[in-house]
């Protein structure tokens, strides 16, 4: 039996899946980007009544998230596969499923904390994919590593500040989600078909 295939190549696996799906990733990274912008937005115009609003929206982007991390980590070539990605999508399930049942008075502390938990998991997530992609020399990794950055960032600030992060929850929240949207759609603008 024979376990190892000397023959396999993993840069050449990772073009030609990417080559396959950049297309209709470009157009979801481009749509998810500018849903972000637009909730950032909504987020600063409309904040009363959005802890109520926002934990039933956070319970349903936490699921969806999930859902999308544990499928991508499934759809990975087996050599760019990251175990942050598995672990982030089964915390995202588990918070979005937490969050339905809770009093509005403990969602408010505890989707501080949940934020701050899942901005650094995304945020390392972000910059490890950026590492492994600027090591085969496949893309520019900016945007990816700026996002990360971004990310990490906001983590600390609301694991930090809990209280404070709490109070401004609304603004934090908005202004992230519209830095964020802007990051992703840049990412997705720059996503070309890779040739060796």
């Amino acid at each position: 039996m024979r376990w190892f295939d000397d023959g396999f190549d993993p840069i050449g696996e990772f073009v030609s899946q990417w080559n396959q799906r950049v297309r209709r990733l470009r157009w979801s990274c481009i749509g998810f980007g500018i849903l972000m912008v637009l909730a950032g937005i909504l987020c600063l115009l409309f904040p009363s009544g959005l802890f109520l609003a926002l934990q039933w929206i956070a319970a349903f982007g936490f699921v969806l998230y999930g859902i999308y991390h544990i499928v991508a980590y499934f759809c990975m070539p087996y050599y760019f596969r990251d175990p942050l990605l598995l672990i982030l999508g089964i915390l995202c399930l588990l918070s979005g499923v937490m969050l339905c049942g809770m009093p509005l008075y403990v969602t408010v502390t505890t989707l501080t904390f949940l934020l701050g938990m899942f901005l650094l998991l995304a945020g390392a997530e972000k910059l490890s994919r950026a590492r492994h992609l600027r090591y085969f020399q496949l893309m520019n990794t900016m945007p990816i590593t700026v996002s990360g950055v971004a990310n990490i960032v906001m983590a600390c600030l609301f694991l930090l500040l809990p209280s404070a992060s709490a109070v401004a929850l609304n603004t934090l929240l908005a202004v992230y989600l519209i830095v964020s949207g802007i990051a992703q759609i840049v990412e997705a603008i720059s996503m070309r078909k890779l040739h060796r």
